[in-house]
């Protein structure tokens, strides 16, 4: 229904936009923003006015409507014709839309305000997988005033150092033996104590933290090297995880290459892990990077396998070294027969592929029976060692019976089958 003083804005964000210029170029996503335009213009209700906000994004503006399910749906018809296929430069493109939504009943809101609200309600419908419509809450306003908070509190988590490096060994099947072990980021919270890795990643990725977050722990991950070489002769590697947002960056491979002469490390010591959901934003410099970051001699590792959206196509065109198996194929390896059929053929692929193959979220023992008779080159897990410092790492390692491998006169990469 309609009334005086009340207006609904829509914040309509374009998915993924950004592997169009990155694959296409600039000029063909300058055309599909037109195009999006014109779709966005010929379906507006009556009395309703768009324009672009800025990149990708444009906001609809719609005086006097004060019935949230009428803008939702108005707000899902918008998408619907943004979605409609665009063909460009002899291609056909398929585009999704989020869309946030929020009706003021009244005229107490303001302009900033109320794009403030819709762009938060937008943030949650990208949260939840995209291509989709969310109005906006009271709830919505608290998870965005939570973010706001531990963006703030985030970039001065590093000046206080609160944030840590822990590692989980990575074990060779075959011996028993640590080839290296994974950084995993932890932030100890003064009060909130420690705060959820999968919490402040996703703020961090929103925004340009990732950046200097990642940066820093290539640092210290390639710094515990010399640490580790204090212990053993061998030269362990370490495994490094990488954002889609770092892979996309035009500057990763020269702060590699600073990080690893800075700390006189082997590339080959060094491996870069990039989740398989991270593939489908994965174009132009990404794809470069991967290519430039093998070439110096690192390895790359692509992470939760057979979990996103990967094929064989992408297995044959990124440069990937090896495959790191889901813990969720891995949970019910010892009791679920499908589970097994689809490890084993996930295996026997990956080899005949030449990469190396690394089952995460081992907790007992049969499920490593059944890995090793699979041929599965390499685990981690609770089962062998959870995540620890670096220093408790090495005294845990260091003790009798412990899997500290032998010294080896060369290195060899972590996670490379030649």
């Amino acid at each position: 229904m309609a009334g005086d003083g009340v207006v609904s804005v829509l914040f309509l964000d374009l998915d993924r936009f950004k592997v169009v210029n990155d694959s296409l170029g600039h000029q063909a996503g300058d055309r599909v923003l037109q195009e999006a335009a014109s779709r966005l213009r010929a379906a507006l209700p009556e009395g309703a006015v768009a324009g672009r906000f800025g990149g990708d994004e444009f906001v609809v503006v719609w005086p006097g409507m004060a019935d949230e399910a009428v803008a939702a749906d108005v707000a899902a018809r918008l998408a619907a014709a943004v979605a409609q296929p665009i063909e460009v430069d002899g291609s056909q493109l398929l585009l999704t839309a989020s869309v946030g939504v929020v009706v003021a009943p009244g005229g107490s809101a303001t302009p900033a305000g109320l794009l403030r609200d819709a762009d938060a309600a937008m943030y949650l419908a990208k949260e939840r997988g995209r291509d989709r419509v969310e109005l906006f809450t009271a709830a919505v306003r608290t998870t965005a005033v939570r973010r706001l908070e531990l963006e703030n509190e985030l970039r001065a988590a590093l000046e206080r150092s609160e944030l840590v490096v822990h590692y989980q060994p990575i074990v060779r099947l075959r011996d028993r033996r640590v080839i290296g072990a994974e950084a995993l980021l932890r932030w100890h919270h003064p009060q909130r104590g420690v705060v959820p890795t999968n919490e402040f990643v996703a703020v961090a990725e929103e925004t340009k933290l990732i950046l200097s977050l990642g940066a820093w722990v290539l640092d210290e991950a390639v710094g515990s090297l010399r640490r580790w070489d204090e212990a053993t002769a061998e030269p362990l590697g370490v495994s490094v995880n990488l954002s889609a947002r770092q892979l996309s960056s035009s500057r990763l491979v020269d702060e590699v290459v600073c990080t690893l002469s800075r700390a006189g490390a082997d590339p080959a010591r060094v491996t870069f892990e990039v989740t398989e959901s991270s593939l489908v934003d994965l174009a132009g410099e990404a794809v470069g990077n991967l290519g430039r970051l093998r070439a110096l001699g690192c390895t790359i590792a692509l992470d939760d396998f057979g979990t996103g959206w990967s094929s064989l196509s992408y297995l044959q065109r990124l440069p990937v070294d090896c495959l790191k198996l889901d813990r969720s194929f891995v949970a019910r390896l010892d009791e679920d027969g499908r589970d097994r059929a689809v490890v084993g053929s996930l295996v026997n692929l990956a080899h005949a592929l030449g990469l190396v193959v690394v089952a995460e979220g081992v907790e007992r023992e049969a499920q490593l029976d059944v890995l090793l008779d699979f041929g599965c080159d390499a685990a981690q897990g609770f089962l062998l060692q959870p995540p620890c410092t670096a220093a408790d790492l090495l005294q845990a390692v260091g003790q009798p019976g412990g899997c500290w491998p032998a010294a080896s006169a060369t290195p060899v990469p972590l996670f490379r089958s030649a």
